[in-house]
Parts: C-alpha cells; structure tokens; sequence
C-alpha cells in the first residue's frame, strides 16, 4: 500500500459513514461540499439566483466575474468565414457549381496554393496578413463586412478551407478545360472559397454514442482540427530531420538492431535522403513572397545530378490526372473534410506544360524533412516481412528515445559537483529490478529537487482513421497505443520514487516531494479539454497516477518540450515549474504550448542548441547545390 495520505479518500469514507445509511424517505445530504463562486443562501445549500457576482483582476479592481476570469480553450480558437458571413446569405449548390465550371482545376489549384502559401508564412493568427488580403479581394461594402468579421475574430484564409478548394477543383471541374487564370475577375474563386466553408463540417457523420461526455462526432471534429492545425518551427523540423534521420542512426549503427537508414532509403527510392531534401528546398525559400509556380528551367545550374533531381521529384509530384485519381479515391475512403494525405504525399502539381505548383510549403517541408522518410520506409519494411518492420519500428523508437534524451539533459543541466539529474529506463532496472524479473519503468526521470517529472516516450502516429473518417473505437485504439499504455510505466515509476528513491539517485529525497507524469507523443496528439478529460478519467478509473503527491498526466510533443528547454534558456519557468502551474490553471485541459503562451505570456520559440544543427542541414543542401556556405543564405 502507497505511504501517502489520501485525503479524498478519507473525505469519502467519513461521508458515507454519517450520510450513507439513512432509511428511504428520511432526508440525506447533511454534507455539502461548496463550489468557488457560488453563492449560498445562509445556512442552506439553496443557490441565490440572479445575484451579480464580482472578482478582483490582477489590476486590485473589483469587476464582474466574467471579465476577471482568466484565459479559456476558446481563446486558443479561430473561426473562417463562410458565405453567409460575406455576403448576409448562404451561396447556393447551383452556384458553387457555376463558378467551378468557370475556369480550370489548374487556375483553381494555383489561387489557392498562392493564398495558402503567403498564409503559411504569416501564420493564422497575423490578423494584420487577413486585413491585407481583404483589401485585395473585395471592394466596398463587402470589405468593410469582411474587415468587422476578421476584428471579431473570424478569419478570412483558413488552410483546411483552401486546401478543400483544391480537392473540389480536382472532383468538380470540368477535365478538358483549358487554364486561362481568372483573366476576367477571382469572383468564382471566392464562391468557390466561401461556399466550400460553409460545407465543411455541417454533416456530422453517422457514428452514434458519445466520446468524453460529447457527441462523438464532435469530440473526434475537433481532435481532427487540432491535429490538422497544428504548426511546427521550420527550424526545429529541419534539425530533427537531421539528428532523427541522419545523425543518430549513424550514431547508433554499432547497435543491436540497428537499421542502416540511408541504404535502406536508397534501396526503397533510388535516391538518398538529402537528395530529396536538396530538390524540395529552393522551392520553400521562395514561397514567403507568395512565389508558387516554378519552371523546370529553374532546377538548371544545380550540381545534383539531373537523374537524381528527377527521381526525387517522383516521390514528391503528380500530374493533374494523376492527383485527380488519388483525390477521388481518398475521398471516397475518407471523406473529404480532413482527408489530405494526398497532399502530403505529393505536395507538388506537375503542369501540362511542366511547371511545378506547391500546394502547401508546411506539406513540401514535412515531406522532405522526414516524412518521406518515415512513410517510403514504413511500406519498405512491410513489404519484407513482419520481422523486418517491426524491427524498423522498434530501431526508429530508440532513436526518438535519443532525441528526447538529448533535448532534456541540455534542459536540465547538472547539479553542483556534477550531480545527476536524469536516468533513463536501463538505471531504473539497474536499481529497481530484481534477480530474473524485469521491473516497469519509464523512459526518463529529472530530479528537480523539490519535485520529479517522469517521461514516457512514444514514437508512434495517429492513423488515418483517426485523422480523417474513423469512428471513436478508432480514436481508442490510438489513444490506447499512444497514451493509455504508457501509463503503467509511469505509474511503476512513481511507487518507485516514493518508496526507493535514494537507490536510484545514491541521495537521500527531499521531504515532499511531488511527481509529474508526462507522455512524450513526439509526433503529436491533440491534448483538449475533451482528450485529456477522457484519460485523465481512465487513469482515475484504473486506479493509476493517483494521490496527493502526483500531478495530472500531460501530452507533450517535440515542439513543446523544444520551446520549454527555450524557455529555460531565458531564465523562465521549468518544466517542473510549468507543470506544477498547470494544475490549477485556467487552461489546464489545454496543450502545454497554449498554457505557456496565453496564459504564461511565454514566447514560443526554438532552443539555441538547435541552431548548430541547423547549420548542418544547411550546409549540406549548399553542398548538394555546390555552393559554399558564403555564396548564399539560406532561411532558418
């Protein structure tokens, strides 16, 4: 039995004792337990209705409740604008299909790749970008609806709305019709715009039941949005690139199990990896001006064989017809609001006179900085045998392991004298384990003094099923396999540190202390209110994580844990200080990153150590181009 005290528990117990057995229809309830912020009337547990109530603000003033309450979920939210909002009514089928008709899937593909990509580059949230675009789409009176929707929070550019352009351009225009650029005017491409907004999401499918007390349908629309939108640093996605990808499999060559990544990439492709990296890159450092198009000419002077370039252009470009045929087929498995794999894939158009058209620079980059990667090697190793994927699996989660390793030792620098802060699994089995018996431990443990965070590592994704059409059953099985099964671990863990902590850390504990379960989901998860509610439930209900002394699990990824050890950098608040904070937070039920910027007023940026790796990545590519690093600059 845990050493700890459990004061709910007790509470329970005691309640049951003086309120639990009272014959029918004698009155119970003689515990209440009050609520912050409700008022009673005076010995009763009768509410008072209608009573205005006030809180002081930061400020020392006393306000309405309201206006001092702190930062919520919705404030971490966005809506687009659909055709109602534009012109005061909803466009019709009729006239969504008229505009399509109007000009080529290409004319289509092209507004909306050069939307998206200037969008890209300013980010969601650049209000000043939206106002801008406004300005050069619309004349009066509609800007100034359009202008009042974007200052009430609306936006105008959404990525899942011009992204769904595209695909409704690939199903519904008409094949044979020649480009001709919206010569004319863009009023079809903005029908086509606000009418596909206003279709997106207004069919909940068929799934019944609930999932996390809400409709399902609900509960998996807004986990699809949240993994859709989620945004990565540029930088960061190109230094993890280069260690999870080049370096550390290099590193870790000598190995058990150890995969020789590059040949094996080579084998799949006929290309190595930075070939694929090297061809994508000059397109990306154009796209910030809006630059979308490119000609074949403009792949001319680049000292990488022209054989390579082509094959590398195989794995990231169709044609017309061919993205056509894809779009149709994804569609029809999984749907269209969310289903874009076939962008990702091939985020990249080929023209019928052999131009290139970048359907999105997040996709392109995503795409050669280890997409490509993971996914042609993914379908290698299947095609040799369950023995050989899975033993590429299990090599790619060591390597993330060692990435995780890497970011949180530089977080957590050494104590005086050299004392250690982290140990990672093979140290809890060291001091924990017994003769013949493997003991569950997590990955990583930090020793904050006052407090341990305990991390668990998953390098696993989130299937298409639950990005795009799945059910909730569905949803379960990822958040089993890359949540809900690691709880055990850091549940093992933490009795541990209670119980044996001075024979892992060769120290006597500090009195007190607490402990923070963290699940690394490098790849991401959508951690919402919804989610994390959920889990937090299921780990209650299986009686994991529990007591006064261990915090609420957390969902951090990559970025997150990258912008924490930024933040530590800068003399801000640890890991362990974050999460401690967390607890009670307005956005406790939020991703760690949303808690950090809008109710912390972090900035999120990326760590210094990134930027030697970065340095790297470039290189290389300048290498490839044969160009020294001080004839060209390349943007982080």
């Amino acid at each position: 039995m845990d050493p700890v005290y459990d004061f709910a528990e007790r509470l329970r117990r005691l309640r049951h004792q003086l309120t639990g057995g009272e014959p029918p229809g004698v009155p119970t309830g003689y515990l209440h337990q009050p609520e912050e912020g409700r008022l009673l009337w005076a010995g009763t547990a009768v509410p008072v209705i209608g009573a205005a109530r006030f809180a002081q603000a930061s400020s020392g003033l006393y306000v309405p409740a309201a206006a001092a309450a702190g930062p919520a979920p919705f404030d971490a939210m966005a809506v687009y604008m659909t055709g109602e909002d534009v012109v005061g009514r909803p466009l019709t089928t009729d006239e969504v299909g008229t505009a399509l008709a109007a000009a080529s899937a290409e004319d289509f593909i092209g507004v909306a790749a050069h939307l998206l990509g200037r969008l890209e580059a300013h980010g969601t949230l650049d209000i000043d970008f939206q106002r801008a675009v406004a300005a050069e789409l619309f004349g009066q009176p509609t800007l100034g609806r359009v202008q009042n929707a974007i200052s009430n929070g609306q936006r105008l550019l959404a990525p899942q709305v011009l992204l769904a352009v595209m695909k409704a351009a690939l199903l519904l225009c008409p094949p044979g019709r020649a480009s001709t650029g919206f010569q004319d005017s863009l009023e079809p491409f903005l029908i086509v715009m606000l009418g596909v907004a206003q279709s997106l999401g207004v069919e909940p499918p068929a799934a019944s039941g609930t999932w996390g007390d809400f409709p399902e349908w609900l509960s998996l629309e807004v986990a699809r949005n949240q993994a859709f939108n989620a945004e990565s640093d540029n930088g960061s996605l190109l230094a993890r690139y280069q260690r999870l990808w080049r370096e550390l499999p290099a590193e870790l060559a000598g190995s058990t199990g150890a995969v020789d990544v590059e040949a094996a990439f080579e084998q799949a492709t006929g290309i190595g990896l930075d070939d694929l990296l090297a061809t994508g890159f000059p397109l990306l450092a154009n796209l910030g001006a809006g630059a979308v198009r490119f000609a074949s000419t403009d792949f001319a002077g680049s000292a990488l064989p022209p054989h390579r370039g082509e094959a590398a252009l195989q794995l990231l470009a169709v044609d017309l017809d061919q993205m056509r045929a894809l779009v149709e087929d994804e569609t029809s498995r999984s749907g269209f609001d969310w289903a874009f794999t076939t962008f990702r894939r091939y985020p990249l158009l080929r023209t019928e006179n052999g131009d290139l058209i970048v359907l999105s620079g997040r996709f392109l980059l995503e795409r050669i900085a280890g997409g490509a990667a993971y996914w042609e090697l993914d379908e290698h190793f299947r095609r040799q045998g369950e023995r050989a994927f899975y033993g590429f699996r299990s090599f790619h989660g060591r390597v993330v392991e060692r990435h995780v390793r890497d970011g949180v030792e530089a977080m957590a620098l050494r104590l005086p004298r050299g004392a250690r802060r982290v140990w990672d699994e093979a140290d809890q089995q060291a001091a924990w384990g017994r003769k013949g018996r493997k003991e569950k431990a997590c990955d990583l443990v930090i020793d904050y003094g006052r407090a341990w965070v305990c991390i668990e590592v998953v390098s696993g994704r989130l299937t298409q099923k639950s990005l795009a059409r799945g059910s909730g059953g569905d949803f379960d099985q990822d958040v089993d396999k890359l949540v809900e099964g690691k709880l055990e671990q850091l549940d093992a863990t933490i009795r541990n540190l209670r119980t044996r902590e001075a024979v892992l850390t060769g120290r006597s504990p500090m009195p007190g202390k607490r402990h923070f379960p963290v699940v690394l989901a490098g790849y991401g998860f959508p951690a919402n209110p919804i989610t994390m509610s959920v889990i937090r439930q299921r780990a209650a209900d299986a009686g994991l994580l529990q007591g006064p002394d261990v915090g609420a699990v957390e969902i951090v990824d990559f970025d997150m844990l990258e912008q924490v050890e930024a933040s530590a950098e800068q003399g801000g608040p640890s890991l362990a200080d974050l999460l401690d904070g967390k607890q009670d937070a307005s956005l406790r039920l939020a991703a760690l990153d949303q808690y950090m910027h809008f109710e912390r007023g972090l900035e999120l940026r990326r760590p210094v150590r990134i930027d030697a790796v970065l340095q790297r990545v470039f290189g290389r590519i300048l290498e490839l181009h044969g160009l020294s690093a001080g004839e060209q600059a390349c943007p982080a």
